[in-house]
């Protein structure tokens, strides 16, 4: 069964270069997976990865908080995946990510306004924090799995 299944596979992907992602139809479909995963990757995603415990104490926060906070982010992330599941059965992928993006855009505005506070400042600190946690729980229910069933939807793992 197997062979004839590498069999089949080899079949259909004979005679289909890559550059077929860049003609006719394909080209349409290739420059939205490529938005989407570019948005997702420059939305500040990178900001949920670095926000670990060091990056709360360099915002300001006690080493015992900034501990907690990556617990709760961790947690968040857990929820916010799952959550999403169901959201996207009653919003669909597209109202999902972009409300998603939206929220996320007024999110990373308000660390970057409060940023602008002295370091001194604790409520600022704890600011901070709270808004990156909402960053996590916004980003793991809307855009981070939006995009990738998007990229699903446009290229199924069975396509040729």
């Amino acid at each position: 069964m197997m062979v004839h299944i590498n069999e089949m596979e080899r079949k259909i992907s004979e005679g289909t270069p890559y550059f077929d992602c860049f003609k006719g139809t394909e080209l349409r479909r290739t420059e939205i997976v490529c938005v989407v995963w570019s948005m997702q990757a420059l939305c500040g995603s990178a900001l949920m990865a670095y926000s670990t415990t060091y990056f709360y104490q360099q915002a300001g926060l006690a080493t015992n908080q900034s501990f907690n906070f990556s617990l709760v982010q961790s947690a968040l992330g857990a929820f916010g995946t799952v959550f999403s599941w169901l959201l996207m059965t009653y919003c669909g992928r597209r109202t999902l990510y972009l409300h998603g993006m939206a929220v996320i855009f007024v999110l990373l505005l308000v660390v970057g306004f409060v940023s602008l506070a002295l370091t001194s400042n604790t409520g600022a600190s704890w600011a901070i924090g709270s808004m990156l946690l909402a960053f996590t729980l916004v980003y793991d229910c809307t855009v981070g799995q939006s995009a990738t069933r998007l990229f699903l939807k446009f290229y199924p793992p069975d396509s040729a």
